[in-house]
């Protein structure tokens, strides 16, 4: 199970950044100034694990 304990600093600013309103890959990029790959890699690990889910191409953080 992944926790912010295991997670990179650069992951862990990805996902501070997500909250209970939707957003988007592309405003997370502009949010971080991380790539698109990298931000879908972390978020498709970060859904994994249970951290955030995607509803119609938004993320969005599980409480």
């Amino acid at each position: 199970m992944m926790t912010t304990q295991s997670m990179t600093k650069e992951a862990i600013s990805v996902l501070c950044q997500i909250n209970q309103n939707p957003i988007t890959v592309i405003e997370l990029t502009k949010l971080t100034g991380f790539s698109e790959p990298y931000c879908d890699l972390v978020l498709t690990q970060m859904e994994m694990a249970g951290l955030v889910v995607k509803e119609e191409g938004c993320f969005i953080r599980c409480q």
